[in-house]
């Protein structure tokens, strides 16, 4: 009895926690664009098609933009012929993956039977069209040309000239379902059964801070995003699996290191806000190689309820980021591969890792260059046994911890137990991670300090030093502390 009084009292104690959070998250949540509906304001995004195109124009294969046309040009009449999807995500009884086509800024192809590939883009049921698709404003409707590579970045403006905007291209794989919202197809809250595979444009605004994810403020009077304030969404475009990974071995083979890296978000997180985290990201690590994102259906919803969900969520999606990782791993040619993951991100990467170093020997090298692990909000001792289990998945791994990460403390006062991302008494030191407690650097008072990784500019340059050299902790800077219970961790100052 005793038991249940206590338990409910904690879980009363959270849901204040929680509800105080809401409150103080409330002034950020309203600076970043809705979580289900794409920004519209600044770069205009073409209207989505409702139909699979025939063979649709994707973006401008040079910039990765969009580019509206003078004069839509005329459809196509002839219907695409789609794949019949294979059970299971294997391939056909040929032993070859058919060949997909590339159907930008549309749904996948439709299926006369069969079920979604488990690993591949979903197919949603429709009935097929027997006339040529419509044309819709801003984007011709023709056969994509075969893909070429994106022109280099833009130089620097030159001393005096003004700063220009930057358009950052993050390539993307999601489970998550498109929906319709306000009339467009958005990548929203429900769970699709396997992946979509695409690129985002994102701007990045002239005079730009490093550690800023700049937003609109409403104390500003700022309701609507602005590409020369703002770091902005611009609509994504869709990609089958072998146009995507064609790209991305274009941008890895330009990049001097031949290297990737592969973001996952965490809670309260919606689709758009994961592709803007991602190319700030990208900027502030000054990061030469190609940007990518794994979107899984978090509910970007502050709350109990969305918390939950979320939790549920990001168990579900664990054999899905696996596949996608190996997929990577295998196809885009990089030499070197980072992971960085954020709070109950986590917990899905972890469990994606070990299922992985599970099935491969220990004497093959290690798929994975840096693997970065930012305020986990996972169950203490069960991410030590996941990282046992994990051993050997990368080069290294770093764990960043803090003792003032307020998500952190509401999840440990609800979940009753501490978090892999709490520092303190409770930090985390196992043989093969190496923890970095960031506590004396996240002390804003009326900040949750929960995405320090990305907001703290101490922290980003240890991130940027350990990706870009792989140094060890010892070799950054870092101040080596010894653990009450042995071997040591290291902090930032």
């Amino acid at each position: 009895m005793g038991g249940h009084v206590r338990r409910r009292g904690a879980a009363g104690a959270a849901g204040v926690i929680f509800a105080v959070l809401l409150a103080a998250c409330g002034v950020q949540k309203a600076q970043a664009p809705s979580p289900s509906a794409p920004q519209t304001t600044g770069v205009q995004e073409s209207a989505l098609p409702e139909k699979p195109l025939a063979e649709a124009a994707g973006p401008d294969e040079t910039s990765g933009a969009q580019q509206p046309p003078s004069e839509p040009e005329t459809p196509q009449a002839e219907t695409p012929q789609a794949e019949t999807p294979q059970a299971g995500g294997g391939p056909d009884e040929g032993g070859a993956e058919q060949e997909r086509e590339n159907y930008a800024m549309a749904e996948p192809p439709e299926t006369e039977g069969g079920e979604a590939n488990t690993f591949a883009p979903p197919v949603e049921e429709r009935q097929p069209s027997r006339s040529p698709p419509p044309t819709y404003p801003g984007r011709p409707i023709a056969p994509a040309p075969a893909p070429v590579p994106e022109a280099p970045p833009a130089p620097p403006p030159a001393p005096g000239e003004p700063e220009r905007i930057q358009k950052v291209t993050v390539y993307f794989g999601t489970d998550r379902a498109l929906e319709t919202v306000r009339g467009a197809r958005v990548f929203g809250r429900s769970e699709a059964t396997g992946l979509y595979y695409g690129l985002v444009d994102v701007t990045i605004p002239p005079g730009h801070q490093e550690g800023e994810l700049e937003s609109p403020q409403w104390w500003r009077f700022e309701f609507n995003a602005d590409p020369e304030k703002h770091v902005t969404y611009q609509g994504y475009t869709l990609m089958t699996r072998d146009v995507f990974y064609q790209r991305l071995c274009d941008v890895v083979s330009r990049s001097q290191e031949k290297q990737a890296f592969v973001f996952v978000h965490g809670f309260n997180t919606s689709f758009e806000d994961a592709a803007r985290r991602t190319a700030q990201l990208y900027k502030d690590l000054r990061f030469d190689g190609a940007p990518i994102f794994y979107s899984w259906p978090s509910q970007a919803e502050l709350s109990l309820f969305g918390y939950n969900r979320d939790v549920t969520l990001s168990a579900r999606t664990e054999p899905r980021l696996e596949a996608f990782l190996k997929e990577v791993a295998a196809r885009t040619g990089a030499r070197r591969i980072h992971l960085i993951a954020h709070s109950m991100g986590n917990k899905a990467l972890v469990n994606a890792l070990a299922r992985m170093a599970a099935s491969r020997s220990q004497q093959t090298a290690p798929l994975f260059n840096q693997i970065v692990l930012t305020a986990p909000d996972i169950d203490r001792e069960v991410f030590l046994d996941l990282a046992r289990r994990m051993r050997g998945a990368g080069q290294q791994v770093t764990l960043y911890a803090s003792a003032n990460d307020k998500a952190l403390q509401a999840s440990k006062s609800y979940n009753g137990f501490p978090r892999a991302g709490d520092a303190g008494a409770s930090i985390i030191v196992a043989p093969g991670i190496t923890t970095v407690d960031a506590s004396n650097v996240t002390t804003a008072v009326f900040d949750l300090e929960h995405s320090y990784f990305a907001s703290e500019k101490d922290v980003l340059t240890d991130l940027r030093t350990l990706i870009s050299t792989g140094r060890p902790a010892a070799q950054r800077g870092l101040k080596p502390v010894s653990a009450p219970s042995g071997g040591a961790y290291y902090v930032i100052d």
